[in-house]
């Protein structure tokens, strides 16, 4: 191994390890302090710096929450996929989907531009985190999918890229 990707191995490990301390020490509450009524009211905003809350999408059976970067590539591949998903979804009043970024708002909205995506999204790193968490992310990789209920239960959960026709297969069998 050169020493030069040796050194770039080190460096993204440091960083890895920085993030993952800096998050979880930054927030007084922890991870599993926080219930789940308490995770719909969680602040995030629009790639337009709106501000949003989980709470404002209405869905009446199933939600498909997508967690993703823009730095991320396994994220970046899997859009056109959860992309097709929804316009497949668009007039299910059962089912939703939608996006959330673990990045800044400016990163998501110069992003899109690039990579359109046609559903919803919700901004925030630390909240993104803290979400993910709540919802059974314990190894806090990205991309990240979890289907949940009315109540926020989690019935399905996938790590890494998803396709289609697995999440297909997932929403049509519960």
């Amino acid at each position: 191994m050169s020493k030069s990707l040796l050194g770039a191995v080190i460096l993204l490990s440091f960083a890895v390890g920085f993030f993952s301390h800096y998050y979880s020490k930054k927030n007084t509450k922890t991870f599993d302090a926080i219930a789940i009524k308490d995770i719909t009211t969680l602040p995030f905003t629009s790639p337009e710096n709106k501000p949003l809350f989980l709470n404002e999408f209405q869905f009446h059976d199933k939600l498909i929450i997508n967690f993703w970067a823009t730095w991320c590539e396994p994220c970046k591949e899997e859009l056109p996929e959860l992309n097709n998903l929804h316009k497949q979804l668009t007039n299910n009043q059962e089912i939703k989907i939608i996006g959330v970024a673990i990045d800044e708002a400016d990163a998501v909205s110069e992003f899109i531009k690039k990579i359109p995506v046609n559903y919803p999204i919700l901004v925030s790193e630390p909240n993104g985190f803290k979400l993910g968490k709540q919802l059974g992310n314990d190894k806090g990789v990205l991309p990240y999918t979890v289907i949940v209920d009315t109540s926020y239960n989690v019935l399905n959960k996938f790590y890494g890229k998803i396709k289609l026709e697995d999440l297909t297969k997932v929403i049509k069998s519960d």
